[in-house]
Order: C-alpha cells, then structure tokens, then sequence
C-alpha cells in the first residue's frame, strides 16, 4: 500500500521561521501559513520541504514567495546562470 504524502505542521512552521529570520522583507501572517499550509500539506513531505527551504535560503536573492519556494529546480537554475 503506498503511504500518503504528508507535511507535519510544526516542519512547515519551523521551515517558515527560517525565511522569517533569514529575509527582512519577508513576512508570514498566520491567515498566509494557513493558507499556505492547507495547499501544500498533502502534495509535499517533510523532507522535500526542508530541501525546498534549504535551496531558497541558499540561492534566492529576493524575498520569495511560494511560487519561487516550489519551482526552485526552474527558478534557481536560471538565477545561478
């Protein structure tokens, strides 16, 4: 049986407060994590997320949004050219 794609809430936050700490110009509202967190949490797991975070925080020269966060193979690839 092939287990469910699930992100656990307190990674998504824990992921978010990094962007939160990381880009002045970011900011999360509780409405937008909600938001954010009912669209995503049953198309992503833990682990993508974390890399996700992980390539934004490394890469991205502008405060992101949701779409920069997902596409990040797309977005990154053209940004590191």
């Amino acid at each position: 049986m092939k287990q469910a794609i699930t992100l656990n809430r307190k990674t998504f936050e824990d992921e978010l407060n990094k962007l939160v700490i990381s880009f002045p110009g970011f900011i999360m509202t509780k409405e937008k994590a909600d938001l954010w967190y009912k669209m995503l949490h049953k198309n992503i797991d833990d682990d993508t997320w974390k890399e996700k975070i992980f390539y934004c925080l490394v890469y991205c020269h502008r405060v992101p949004n949701l779409a920069d966060i997902l596409d990040e193979d797309n977005y990154y690839r053209r940004e590191k050219k």
